[in-house]
């Protein structure tokens, strides 16, 4: 049984009898996919390919693989698993994975003459091989030919494409037992990437009121021209004799709503089909782009609704530009409409999370989304089909205007960078990208709720804490952990000096770290006058009398605490000398007593009274 000619491509029957290395056309339910996924392989103009096939909004996709074919013991095992890894991945993604392999492991293959390797001939000493030919120098020069992060990538994809082999039964049992590709071969690497830039808090708001300056003046204006356009809709001429016709705003914004959605109003189609009209909105109107703005948004209008949407919701760029108007609707939970978004993300290969409560603001995300959707309905039915349910669509000021939208996949996202930029000088704002917003967004969180990195996983929808942490930790956050390592640290020193009597960790919520007696609040913990200066103070106890340390009267807890310092000061008469006592203890006695304890009313002692804490260490 052998290939059978269809067109350049060839079929390869499923059970081959001869040579077992040939590539086929076949169903991807080999590999557990969906079925109209395949590999193919034929020969075009003289050339043998392969190539990769993908289901696509518009037919059919096509991954060319044929650089597999240089190793034929290994191009159809993997082939069958490129197949499997890159089925639920974006289009940016097959390629860039297929280029990584084919620039990595298999240049490596070529140069070292191993092309002729099978896959049970994949083993260590070759891996490690690859690695050190993946640190080469550059020709003529010290430094390493390619960075870090290059390096990772071509090692990550041999990696991906090995473990997706061990999945495959047929191709798993030709490996070696234990056969692995090591990652973290270039330790520090993920350190030495400079994370995106995050807008300051100055920034952020300058920002955030520009697109609500903008919102609401396109909104107003939108609104009332389609409020125009309805009532003058039974004025506009059947048959107009001159551009007198059209004398008012309002009739020619209904003469505009009439030629949608059969036709988009242009210089063209008015210089054809109605002159007078042109000519009125040309001399009268401020021109065909200017008016038709009520029912045709331009891709420089969309830049404010899409920076604000990304705002509330803290999707990627390329997930929020080609989301579509499905990824979006709002439900009841718990009793109160909330909004939810949930395009997918090619990389995390699943749909995102992000929700917001629904109120009637311009800036509410569900305001945004309902406003954009009502705006673009006219030029629907006149957008190419894979754009048609794309929720940011608009036409381009041309000579012949179609329905576009933003290409995300391509290297400037169709010029939404340039228009970001314009936005920026419209409103003299410092020049940012669309992707520094969810980077920031998740920062603010996390800086809100003290450091944790739980509450940015959350905003960020994602699985592990350890992308969090990798991909979402600015500088300033960094320089943050930075400091409070440093605060951990000289905490730990005070509770060894203290001979564990000073343990912040049972300082609860609200709790000042620095002070050194549980329930107190310090000023100044590295100042203190019963401590040596530039180190956290370690006199426990002796905030009661020392002029930097107060507490809150307010809180039952610090009232009972106060009550277990005065007991714990009261059971070291039986540990110190009576005049020890007298001269060290005697004082904090008299100042709790005095003047602390006093200062707490009724309610609140009577509650502090209520609480069963732990007994506070004996001064010595």
């Amino acid at each position: 049984m052998g290939l059978r000619s269809k067109g350049n491509l060839t079929r390869f029957d499923s059970a081959p009898r001869h040579n077992e290395n040939r590539i086929s056309e076949v169903s991807s339910s080999d590999v557990s996919l969906f079925r109209p996924a395949r590999v193919a392989h034929g020969i075009t103009g003289g050339v043998e390919t392969l190539d990769l096939i993908f289901p696509a909004p518009t037919g059919e996709e096509k991954v060319d693989v044929s650089y597999l074919l240089k190793a034929p013991n290994l191009a159809k095992p993997f082939a069958y698993a490129l197949l499997s890894k890159l089925t639920p991945d974006s289009v940016d993604s097959r390629h860039s994975f297929c280029k990584w392999l084919r620039l990595g492991f298999f240049r490596y293959l070529a140069d070292q003459g191993r092309e002729d390797v099978s896959l049970s001939e994949l083993d260590l000493p070759l891996i490690k091989g690859y690695v050190h030919w993946l640190e080469q120098a550059a020709p003529g020069e010290k430094t390493a030919r390619w960075s870090h992060g290059t390096r990772n990538g071509y090692l990550h994809a041999l990696r991906n494409t090995i473990d997706i082999l061990k999945k495959l039964p047929k191709w798993n049992a030709q490996l070696r037992t234990g056969f692995h590709v090591p990652s973290h071969q270039w330790i520090g690497a993920k350190r030495l990437k400079k994370p995106t830039e995050i807008l300051n808090d100055e920034e952020l708001a300058d920002i955030y009121k520009a697109c609500l300056d903008e919102i609401t003046a396109i909104r107003s204006r939108v609104e009332a021209d389609l409020e125009l356009a309805t009532a003058a809709r039974f004025f506009v001429p059947k048959s107009a004799t001159s551009s007198g016709d059209y004398r008012t705003r309002d009739v020619a914004l209904a003469a505009f709503a009439e030629m949608l959605p059969e036709r988009i109003p242009c210089y063209p189609e008015l210089e054809k089909n109605n002159t007078y009209l042109l000519t009125a909105v040309k001399t009268r109107f401020g021109g065909v782009v200017d008016l038709r703005t009520a029912f045709v948004p331009g891709p420089r209008q969309l830049v404010p609704f899409a920076v604000m949407l990304a705002f509330h919701t803290r999707l990627n760029p390329e997930t929020l530009l080609g989301s579509e108007l499905d990824d979006y609707y709002v439900e009841d939970r718990f009793g109160e409409p909330r909004f939810f978004a949930r395009p997918t993300k090619g990389r995390a290969r699943r749909r995102q999370r992000p929700s917001a409560p629904v109120d009637d603001s311009w800036d509410n995300p569900a305001s945004i989304y309902d406003f954009v959707k009502g705006w673009t309905s006219r030029i629907r039915p006149l957008a190419p089909h894979k754009g048609a349910n794309r929720l940011f669509i608009y036409v381009p000021k041309a000579v012949k205007p179609i329905v576009s939208f933003f290409d995300v996949h391509s290297s400037n996202g169709n010029g939404f960078g340039a228009l970001l930029r314009r936005f920026c000088r419209d409103h003299n704002l410092q020049p940012f990208s669309l992707k520094q917003i969810r980077p920031t967004m998740l920062d603010l969180g996390r800086t809100m709720q003290n450091g944790d990195i739980r509450a940015a996983q959350a905003l960020g929808d994602h699985r592990h804490p350890d992308t969090t942490n990798s991909h979402y930790t600015s500088s300033a956050q960094r320089k943050r952990n930075e400091e409070r390592l440093g605060e951990i640290m000289s905490e730990r020193i005070r509770w060894v000096e203290s001979g564990g009597k000073i343990d912040v960790r049972d300082a609860g919520k609200g709790g000042d770290e620095g002070a050194a007696t549980p329930g107190w609040r310090c000023f100044d913990p590295y100042q203190s006058p019963y401590s040596p200066h530039g180190k956290l103070c370690i006199a426990y106890a002796y905030c009661p009398v020392c002029p930097l340390g107060h507490i809150d009267v307010a809180s039952p807890e610090a009232c009972a605490l106060a009550l277990s310092l005065l007991d714990a000061i009261r059971r070291a008469k039986g540990t110190l000398d009576p005049q020890g006592w007298l001269e060290r203890m005697g004082p904090i006695e008299r100042r709790l007593v005095e003047y602390w304890l006093p200062r707490f009313d009724v309610a609140v002692m009577d509650a502090a009274r209520r609480l069963v804490l732990p007994l506070l260490p004996t001064p010595e």
